[in-house]
């Protein structure tokens, strides 16, 4: 299992969007670390409580840009934000509830969901943010 590496090609030119992105990363990384580590299970907890509440954060901010900039795909956009959101729910309710572990494969899940909706839904808003701000 690989840490995401901040890097300049998934960073979107939005200082307060990338600015969060890159604490996400941070996150994302912490629970890699935290089960290589094989770290108590009351601080995986804790950092997937985090990561709940971050992503909420998160995606609050960016629905506020859209609606700001009128962004056409908002709709769109917004019901991708919900998809994932409750999917990170749905794994941190099982995992709560003793249903399931936090695993290097969900870590991967969160890895790459994350990449994808930057690297795809994200960079769409980039480049409208930037034609019609």
């Amino acid at each position: 299992m690989n840490s995401i590496n901040w890097n300049d090609d998934i960073k979107l030119g939005i200082k307060e969007i990338d600015d969060q992105h890159f604490q996400f990363v941070n996150i994302l990384n912490n629970l890699k670390t935290a089960l290589l580590e094989e770290t108590s299970k009351d601080t995986i907890k804790q950092l997937v409580h985090t990561l709940i509440l971050y992503t909420t954060t998160h995606f609050r901010l960016e629905e506020i840009f859209f609606d700001k900039f009128s962004y056409e795909f908002s709709t769109e956009h917004k019901t991708e934000h919900k998809a994932f959101t409750d999917k990170i729910m749905k794994i941190k309710n099982d995992y709560f509830d003793d249903k399931i572990e936090i695993t290097n494969d969900i870590i991967e899940l969160f890895n790459n969901m994350i990449l994808e909706h930057i690297n795809d839904s994200d960079k769409k808003f980039a480049e409208y943010y930037f034609k019609n701000k």
